[in-house]
């Protein structure tokens, strides 16, 4: 992996009470990455060999400006607002997979595609804070953000000669020895391979904030969202004029929050809250654009007829602050969740995946936290310093009958774990301006894929199974400007493994990372 990029920020103080500030991001990343499988098929008992040789490329150009006006007026009204634009694009320039067996070296499938994705975004908010009465405030917001997706793609399959095989090197049977004497090169792009997206979203709100009583304080809001996307395929040659599928949508949503905060007495709060979210599909689960997963082998396409996925959201917290910077809380929670977004499998005999819809969910849970200076221990340990979490959680999903999977209409949320656990141990020495730490993080098996049944036959979920992963963070500032960073990634050399039941379907060893960076800040 190569990466670079740049950040600038420049503010502009106008008085006392204006500030405007320009902040650019450009960053760039470059991976050039070799996937090499070796494994069987569950439909039979032939090794083979599964490589992918792949280059992508990504930048992102991000220009934000920001205003904030105070006592505008002369009056207690303080008004903030955000403009900003980005432009970003995606090359990978000619994927090649080989498919071979082993023992006989017959190449059952060789493919090469080039991809090219741009998109430009841009938007602007803004925001009203003005008393009501006392210490009570009101806060009144309008949104309006819109993109742009331009997605391009182009396939080519090798196919052999007639009365030919493609066997032996793919050097050489696929290279300029073999092309035309043993194979030929078919483009396979089709009228759905590229698409173009566009989307809109226009919101606005209303915050009430208020003091109840000293030890009671309540905020009441609400935002309604108009968010409308048109989603088109189309055939990347101008002169196919095929009509493609879309998906043409406009969601109006309306989302009531509220959050009280009771202070006990200077150290310990309880808070309560109730919020609802949206989850909008993204444009690739919208897209009919048919992709593989190079290590399972899915052939996945989108699904045109998705819904948003509607969560309410509730609740309590107990907070027990120890000085300044210390914490200790506990929390409790319940998520409830309309048309869960899935990855579904749909036939393991044709290799076909996508996205559905389930009909309802829901999650409830606890977490704990702390904050805590090891300092307090003793003077020797005064710059280490811990802070972790660890959430338990129980998570149900109910299908629709027409859409029942292995046998079932009841089981775990797709992609929730039952327990997540992240905790680090720090030390920050700012004399010497080294900051190191140690992080783990780990997390319970979960859903990746759910399967699917049909008669007689039954392909049962695929989970992801527990992570346990250890990194090490280290920066140090030689110089007011200077800054190096270390990092070391999962020094344990935890694989990450995939089950169908009992039976190992997938084990991604990814091994150990190391990487230098050098930050320069003026």
């Amino acid at each position: 992996d190569v990466s670079w990029g740049g950040f600038g920020s420049v503010y502009l103080q106008l008085g006392q009470d204006n500030q405007l500030t320009l902040n650019t991001l450009y960053t760039r990343k470059a991976r050039d990455k070799t996937l090499l499988q070796l494994g069987e098929r569950e439909d039979n008992d032939i090794l083979r060999t599964n490589n992918s040789y792949d280059f992508v490329e990504r930048g992102i150009l991000f220009t934000q400006l920001l205003g904030d006006h105070r006592n505008v007026g002369d009056t207690r009204l303080r008004l903030r607002w955000t403009g900003w634009a980005s432009l970003g694009r995606r090359d990978q320039p000619d994927r090649r997979q080989v498919i071979q067996q082993v023992e006989s070296q017959l190449i059952t499938t060789a493919s090469r595609v080039w991809l090219d994705l741009d998109q430009l975004a841009f938007g602007g908010k803004m925001n009203l804070r003005f008393p009501l009465w006392q210490e009570a405030y009101g806060t009144a917001g309008l949104q309006v953000d819109a993109g742009r997706r331009d997605f391009t793609s182009r396939r080519f399959v090798y196919r052999p000669l007639p009365n030919q095989d493609l066997i032996g090197d793919p050097q050489v049977v696929l290279g300029p020895t073999g092309l035309g004497t043993v194979s030929t090169v078919e483009e396979l792009t089709g009228p759905d391979d590229s698409y173009n997206a566009d989307q809109q979203l226009y919101a606005a709100f209303f915050m009430f904030e208020t003091p109840v009583t000293d030890w009671l304080k309540t905020l009441v809001g609400v935002r309604t969202e108009i968010f409308d996307q048109l989603v088109e395929s189309k055939s990347p040659f101008p002169e196919d004029t095929t009509d493609g599928q879309q998906t043409d949508r406009l969601d109006i949503d309306y989302l009531p929050s509220l959050n009280s905060s009771f202070k006990m007495n200077d150290k310990m709060f309880i808070k309560l809250a109730y919020g609802m979210s949206i989850v909008r599909p993204a444009i690739r689960e919208l897209a009919p654009y048919l992709y593989q997963d190079f290590l399972r082998g899915w052939n996945i396409i989108g699904n045109p007829d998705l819904n948003r996925t509607r969560i309410q959201n509730a609740e309590a917290r107990y907070e027990f602050y120890i000085g300044e910077t210390d914490l200790f809380a506990a929390t409790a929670f319940y998520k409830y969740f309309k048309d869960p977004i899935e990855f579904v499998v749909f036939s393991p005999v044709n290799d076909t995946a996508g996205y559905q819809n389930a009909e309802k969910a829901w999650l409830v849970g606890g977490e704990f936290e702390l904050r805590y200076s090891l300092g307090r221990w003793t003077d020797a340990l005064r710059n280490f310093y811990f802070q972790g979490n660890i959430a338990l959680m129980v998570s149900r999903t109910t299908l629709p009958e027409d859409q029942t999977r292995s046998g079932r209409n009841k089981r775990p949320l797709y992609n929730q774990s039952p327990y997540v656990t992240n905790m680090s141990l720090r030390f920050d020495d700012p004399d010497s301006g080294v900051t190191a730490s140690l992080v783990y993080n780990s997390f319970g098996k979960r859903i990746v894929e759910v399967g699917t049944s049909a008669g007689d036959f039954d392909f049962p979920d695929v989970f992801q199974q527990p992570q346990h992963l250890l990194d090490i963070i280290v920066t140090w500032m030689p110089r007011e400007h200077w800054k190096l960073n270390l990092r070391w990634r999962n020094i344990l050399f935890e694989t990450n493994d995939f089950k169908q039941g009992d039976v190992l379907v997938k084990r991604e060893d990814v091994g150990t990372t190391v990487s230098i960076g050098f930050d320069y800040i003026y």
